[in-house]
């Protein structure tokens, strides 16, 4: 891609491109639903590369897969061309990680324009940080376990949450009363 081209699409929206190629006959050339994982405040600009995910088998493909230098996931983020956007398809099945912290910090040193799957990213809060435009469906905080993709970050057992509840109750009160004066606070804390 010319600088001079990469460098007008930096300042032309989503929308408008994809207008444009829908006018040439390109009518599904956008992935859905994905959002920035940490917006970056500027477009993300770049040829794809891209890496298609296939199903994996649970029982068959154990963490000594991703040991492997030859697998297809690192090859992409050691092959994927200076200035290009990785691009992953994962069959929109974000419950999976298709990449986390670690591969992402490796394509943006190695100098990609940015990465964007219709999966999930493992360590979203790291990889927002970057400096590296990110596109997910699902933003993950972790590995899968089990079926469930929280593995523990979301609590819904009311007497666990209990607790931080009254914490977060009382900081609210407390401004309230700095605010509106502390008789309103006292007034809301009573039970209706």
């Amino acid at each position: 891609m010319k600088e001079t081209t990469r460098e007008k699409f930096m300042h032309i929206s989503v929308a408008t491109i994809a207008t444009a190629l829908y006018k040439r006959g390109l009518r599904h050339q956008v992935i859905q639903g994905v959002h920035p994982v940490g917006w970056k405040g500027r477009n993300m600009v770049g040829p794809a590369f891209t890496l298609r995910y296939m199903p994996a088998r649970e029982d068959r493909n154990g963490i000594e897969v991703f040991r492997d230098p030859e697998h297809k996931q690192r090859v992409a983020i050691e092959t994927c061309p200076e200035g290009h956007v990785l691009v992953m398809d994962s069959r929109k099945q974000a419950e999976a990680a298709s990449a986390g912290d670690i591969l992402v910090t490796r394509l943006m040193k190695r100098g990609g324009a940015g990465v964007v799957t219709d999966g999930g990213f493992r360590d979203a809060v790291t990889i927002a940080g970057l400096d590296i435009p990110a596109y997910a469906l699902k933003r993950l905080l972790n590995h899968k376990m089990r079926n469930d993709v929280t593995a523990g970050y979301i609590v819904t057992d009311v007497e666990r949450l209990r607790g931080p509840m009254q914490q977060v109750t009382d900081y609210i009160l407390a401004r309230g009363a700095e605010v509106g004066g502390s008789e309103q606070a006292e007034g809301a804390r009573q039970p209706a």
